[in-house]
């Protein structure tokens, strides 16, 4: 049942003009479950797919582009297999809460690594690719305090900030998941943290990608990487940044969707500092008061309390509603405050 859902919309997927959000409402229009899921390996059953125009003849969507994408999806169902690659759909129980609470999430993600780790309390680590010092040795600090309070630690690999957050984790024995840009089959980018994704894929973390095998990087899939990576997590740090960037793309994902955003506050570590010396995002972001301005140890569990609080509220509104009855049921049976821990 499983294999034939991730085939449906591997599939849905590979259609024109029918990405995350159409599918997921054909999901709820017609009430797509594991025991029905095989009424809809025909495409005329699809009322809201049957208008879609053909990759072929730029007509109506025909017999010929769906034996294509049902194709399509049995080879990638098979690479994954070649490469040990789990896929997760929106109705697995381990797909992230915090995703499922988007209004646009990927419905099929794909994992090297420990899939059990994709729904516990997280908190994304980011920031610029060229930290100063005390940027590198706090984006470390971060990763370290909060992976040994129990969270796992979410980057996207890149050089900079991102890596120190993983490599914090990693030193106390934490979990950390780094989202790429790229189908997992693919040569981890950036080359200079292959060794790194290994490292984090062998302490039971994990490798994680909308991206089936086979896709290359492109420069639009890092926008896409920055907006998951922030909206699995229970909020981000944004260490150091400019007012540009792919840090700019997770912190405005993380604002519309009401995350909370922490910073590396310089001033308070390094009061006789001058600003010319301070990343400007840090600068102005502080001095509006839109992120939690973090240096004092009281401060990083300030902003854990925030990060619990946005978790709590996720959890409460029961949003698996993907996930069978019978699956439902047990879930909801967890008592909150007991999934925080």
């Amino acid at each position: 049942m499983k294999h034939d859902m991730n085939r449906l919309l591997i599939a849905l997927k590979k259609l024109d003009n029918i990405g995350n959000v159409k599918i997921i409402e054909i999901l709820e229009e017609e009430k797509i479950s594991y025991d029905n899921c095989h009424n809809f390996f025909e495409y005329k059953n699809f009322s809201k797919i049957k208008k879609l125009k053909s990759k072929i003849n730029k007509e109506k969507l025909n017999d010929i582009d769906w034996k294509m994408a049902k194709e399509y999806a049995d080879a990638v169902l098979k690479r994954c297999e070649q490469k040990k690659i789990d896929v997760i759909s929106v109705y697995d129980s381990v797909y992230p809460d915090n995703l499922l609470a988007l209004k646009n999430h990927p419905v099929i993600i794909y994992v090297r690594g420990n899939a059990d780790i994709l729904n516990q309390k997280a908190v994304a680590i980011i920031g610029t690719r060229e930290p100063t010092p005390l940027g590198k040795k706090m984006s470390k600090r971060f990763g370290a305090k909060l992976g040994s309070d129990g969270y796992v630690i979410v980057s996207g690999l890149a050089i900079g900030c991102d890596s120190y957050g993983h490599m914090g984790a990693l030193e106390v024995g934490a979990s950390t998941i780094a989202w790429l840009a790229h189908g997992l089959d693919q040569p981890v980018y950036p080359k200079v943290n292959r060794e790194l994704a290994e490292k984090i894929i062998d302490k039971g973390g994990a490798l994680v990608s909308e991206y089936e095998p086979g896709i290359k990087l492109k420069p639009q899939n890092l926008v896409v990487r920055d907006a998951w990576q922030s909206g699995m997590s229970d909020g981000i740090i944004a260490v150091e940044t400019g007012i540009k960037g792919g840090t700019l793309h997770a912190m405005n994902h993380a604002w519309d969707n009401k995350r909370p955003i922490g910073m590396l506050d310089i001033k308070s570590l390094i009061p006789n500092v001058s600003d010319a010396r301070i990343p400007s995002g840090n600068r102005e972001f502080i001095a509006k008061g839109t992120v939690s301005a973090l240096a004092s140890l009281e401060s990083v569990n300030e902003f854990e309390k925030k990060l619990q609080k946005t978790r709590k509220k996720i959890l409460s509104q029961n949003i698996k509603k993907f996930i069978p009855e019978d699956k439902f049921l047990k879930n909801s049976d967890i008592n909150i405050e007991e999934k925080l821990l």
